[in-house]
């Protein structure tokens, strides 16, 4: 999922918001037998989600891009540096190894 952070349109510059998960589950949760509703059987915390290995590619144009990790509060945890060096396009590989679901993208005008 990519969200514009400062209201610009997907891929303009500004700052993205990009969420990479899978499956969320607290442990001891318990759906009904349809899998549409837990009512009060949310297990208990913390909650584990499944990272998701994901290749990123994004076109430059020239333009500066960067990368980073995320703290669940949104504060930045490290650069994700581009798989293929200083190329366009920008290639990133997500996943587990970076132990988060969020990263910033940050598109320089």
């Amino acid at each position: 999922l990519l969200n514009a952070v400062d209201g610009q349109e997907i891929g303009q510059a500004g700052r993205h918001l990009l969420t990479a998960v899978s499956r969320c589950a607290n442990p001891g949760m318990v759906w009904n037998e349809e899998g549409t509703s837990v009512g009060r059987h949310w297990g208990e915390g913390p909650t584990l989600c499944e990272g998701v290995p994901l290749t990123v590619e994004c076109r430059t144009g020239g333009r500066s891009v960067s990368l980073f990790s995320l703290n669940p509060d949104g504060t930045r945890r490290a650069e994700v540096e581009p798989a293929l060096g200083d190329k366009d396009p920008a290639v990133y590989l997500l996943g587990p190894q970076h132990e988060t679901l969020w990263y910033e993208l940050v598109i320089e005008r």
